[in-house]
């Protein structure tokens, strides 16, 4: 009988991903319907939960809050000025604040299993497309895991300067890796360098 071993195994990894910071090994094993808040400490351990349901306070808290949002808009010069070039006050935003802001997405293995799946060794040919990539938050954490030979993750932002962090990171492979520039609304409709149709 191997339990117990395998049990030493399973507090293993679980105690090396909670000393790495890593959410994956707090929350295994995870499954979709089970996340049930039973203490309110507890509240941050998910980023949702499936038993929790808003009361009536919290509707009439939340209705609260948004009419007071509306006592305040965005005056019509400043919504026009950031409407009519998202891309260059997000490259702002970048220049400003390079890597540092945005933390990478390790709950992206529970929430999306099927990114992860496409990283295994055994994996089929993939392409990942991530569109609106910022400074690589969820393209290096899928990276990172890669064992796939035939995976092709591909990353774009209409932000030059989040393109420029991506592909000056020492996590960035290009083995793997693309990066480009590009506006999803642009008005020609044209693909991103390195993108060919229906590749994705």
């Amino acid at each position: 009988d191997n339990t117990g071993d395998q049990n030493a195994v399973e507090k293993s990894d679980f105690e090396k991903s909670d000393t790495e910071g890593s959410r994956i090994g707090r929350d295994l094993p995870f499954e979709f319907g089970k996340r049930n808040l039973t203490e309110e400490s507890d509240v941050w351990d998910h980023n949702a939960w499936d038993n929790v349901e808003w009361g009536e306070e919290q509707v009439q808290q939340a209705e609260e809050k948004i009419k007071e949002q509306f006592k305040h808009p965005v005056p019509e010069f400043d919504k026009k000025l950031y409407n009519e070039n998202p891309a260059r006050y997000w490259d702002i935003f970048y220049k400003n604040n390079k890597e540092n802001f945005f933390k990478d997405r390790k709950w992206l293995q529970i929430e999306f299993p099927i990114l992860y799946a496409s990283t295994r060794k055994d994996a089929e040919p993939v392409t990942i497309f991530e569109i609106g990539c910022g400074a690589g938050n969820t393209f290096f954490p899928i990276l990172k895991d890669n064992e796939n030979e035939n995976l092709r993750i591909i990353a774009a932002d209409f932000a030059p300067r989040a393109v420029e962090l991506v592909k000056n990171s020492e996590q960035f492979n290009p083995k793997y890796g693309h990066a480009t520039v590009w506006d999803l609304a642009n008005p020609d409709g044209n693909l991103p360098d390195g993108v060919e149709p229906h590749s994705v």
